[in-house]
């Protein structure tokens, strides 16, 4: 017996949008973390210091139901996250360096 090999006549993919898709936030044991969700952006420091404000579905239940990762985009200089609430973030770092940053909790 042969193998007979078919040529698609075209291929359509359609992709799934993320909104419906979704992501799962997990703790390291694998429990879904409910409500997750996750905010991204940068910031300048103006004098080593920004404040980030979360407003609408982008604010976080409190201050200890996120974490952020920010990454200073100017420099090999340390940034330090102080969480004030579920609405604002305060990275502390030097001078006038972008801070990019990835916030996930909620």
């Amino acid at each position: 017996m042969y193998a007979q090999s078919i040529t698609p006549t075209s291929v359509v993919e359609t992709p799934i949008p993320m909104s419906i898709r979704g992501h799962s936030v997990m703790s390291t044991n694998g429990a879904n973390l409910p409500g997750a969700h996750t905010v991204v952006g940068s910031v300048p420091l103006v004098l080593g210091t920004a404040t980030v404000t979360f407003t609408g579905n982008a604010a976080f239940t409190n201050a200890t139901s996120y974490q952020c990762s920010p990454s200073n985009l100017t420099a090999l200089n340390f940034v330090k996250p102080t969480y004030n609430s579920g609405s604002s973030v305060t990275f502390t770092g030097v001078g006038s360096d972008t801070v990019g940053f990835i916030c996930v909790g909620n």
